[in-house]
């Protein structure tokens, strides 16, 4: 069962295939032994179920076609690092926008892991002050980075 579901459609969809088959027999118990082997009817509805997932992974790809959605699963490393490498570019340039006070205390607590505590003792302020200074560095970059992502030069052609 699970070498005619793996031939049909694929590796990955495989072993679902065979245990969609395996609940549908409990579920249903349609089984004839006078029209067929067990082993028989066991492939068939293998063989059935495997097209019905080929024929649904094949429309879903069409419509994220038509409608210009991409599948993660579809990129190559390149792609993958190129968007990353983008994504670190806008958050640097968007980070570049905050006072030295908001830049320093967002780095400390989201990229060097520190706590809001360790933050204002580093910095020689109130816990308060490292808190406000986060949250509304925060909603700055919320801004800047909508900003840099609407630029006519992001825009999708």
């Amino acid at each position: 069962m699970y070498a005619t579901a793996r031939s049909i459609c694929g590796n990955d969809a495989a072993a679902d295939v065979v245990q969609d088959v395996f609940l549908r027999v409990w579920r249903d118990d349609r089984f004839d032994p006078d029209r067929a082997s067990l082993r028989t009817y066991l492939l068939t509805m293998t063989r059935g179920v495997a097209i019905d997932v080929l024929r649904r992974d094949v429309a879903i790809r069409r419509r994220d076609e038509r409608h210009g959605r991409t599948d993660d699963r579809a990129l190559d490393e390149a792609d993958r690092s190129l968007l990353a490498r983008e994504a670190k570019e806008r958050i640097d340039e968007a980070l570049d926008r905050l006072t030295s006070k908001e830049r320093a205390a967002v780095t400390a607590v989201y990229f060097e892991h520190l706590s809001h505590r360790e933050v204002a003792r580093r910095h020689c302020v109130p816990e308060g002050t490292i808190k406000s200074r986060i949250r509304l560095a925060m909603l700055k970059l919320r801004y800047h980075l909508r900003t840099l992502a609407d630029r006519p030069e992001n825009a999708p052609t």
